[in-house]
């Protein structure tokens, strides 16, 4: 799994900036107030990364993820947990908080599913900081949740068929805008490392969204080709891409957490 989140803090990161749009009820909360403000919560900043946007004129604005550490979230010495904080400063956006997983046996993320905790503050009135104080203490309240919902996924061991059924589940959401599709399903369950072995539910969670965020998937598409009158129906080959918007990217990843936390009847 690429770990984005942890890219080192630069001067000229939004994070930084000062320049705003302002609309008539938006109110910007630069994310340097915002940092300032969770640290006197308690909770470290360790890493920050920001999409490139394509329209110039949004350089600055753009969004961009903050990466906080608490010493109250904790799961094991292999996964620790953290705060993830999307802001922007468009005017467009509302500041989104979600819990993410930092394993260290591959250094990259895993971000929690809905189904455990997410939380959106909007930038407008004078509540912003207590709406986000409220969100931050739901954080450290949900913290021991998540922390044993991993802990359950870790001593699930699941048959090779349950992993095979998993695999489909998550490549059918992952390819569903695509059409009809044929995916080997070996290239997407076999492990990428030696730490990956395991069949137990986390490690299969890990396994499945590293490969279907990394790309490489190999698959074949339904298309119909015209032939005289009529058409008939061919596979093309196609080759998954790697995900780096940084919104896809989060979706798509507590899409794979959702779906093996709901076929493990983990919540």
């Amino acid at each position: 799994m690429t770990h984005v989140m942890q890219t080192k803090l630069v001067g000229n990161d939004p994070v930084s900036q000062t320049a705003h749009r302002n609309t008539e009820r938006y109110k910007m909360i630069q994310s340097t107030e915002i940092i300032s403000f969770l640290k006197a919560h308690g909770f470290e900043l360790t890493a920050t990364s920001y999409a490139s946007p394509k329209d110039v004129e949004k350089q600055g604005y753009q969004k961009h993820m903050m990466v906080f550490e608490h010493p109250n979230m904790f799961i094991d010495n292999a996964n620790l947990l953290q705060l993830l904080v999307a802001n922007s400063h468009d005017g467009k956006s509302s500041l989104k908080l979600d819990l993410g997983i930092f394993r260290t046996i591959c250094a990259n993320d895993l971000i929690v599913g809905d189904s455990f905790f997410s939380e959106r503050i909007r930038h407008v009135g004078n509540t912003f900081y207590q709406d986000l104080n409220t969100a931050l203490e739901k954080v450290l309240m949900e913290a021991p949740r998540v922390a044993e919902g991993v802990r359950k996924l870790q001593g699930i061991e699941l048959t090779d068929v349950q992993i095979a059924e998993l695999a489909s589940r998550v490549l059918s959401k992952r390819l569903e805008s695509f059409g009809e599709t044929r995916v080997n399903m070996m290239q997407v369950i076999e492990p990428q490392r030696r730490g990956d072995w395991s069949n137990d539910a986390y490690t299969i969670l890990n396994r499945l969204q590293e490969r279907v965020i990394k790309g490489g998937i190999k698959y074949e598409v339904k298309k119909f080709v015209p032939l005289g009158d009529t058409y008939v129906t061919e596979f093309k080959k196609n080759t998954t891409r790697e995900i780096k918007a940084l919104d896809a990217k989060i979706t798509l990843n507590k899409m794979v957490f959702d779906t093996v936390a709901e076929y493990c009847e983990v919540s």
